[in-house]
């Protein structure tokens, strides 16, 4: 949230160009692409163990 604000404040607040706002939009890039596939394989991995050990039964 701080690389968002950062950017947003750099790019309206103070009118900076692009390329000013280019190292917080760098991170940010990185850690979607670290953080959703890992965020996926978490979410499968939970998902496979709840129907395993019957924690996902439909009752009634």
């Amino acid at each position: 949230m701080t690389y968002v604000l950062d950017g947003v404040r750099k790019g309206v607040l103070q009118g900076a160009p692009l390329s000013a706002v280019w190292s917080d939009l760098l991170i940010l890039v990185v850690m979607g692409v670290l953080l959703v596939p890992g965020g996926l394989l978490v979410f499968r991995a939970a998902e496979r163990y709840a129907r395993r050990s019957g924690r996902l039964k439909r009752s009634g």
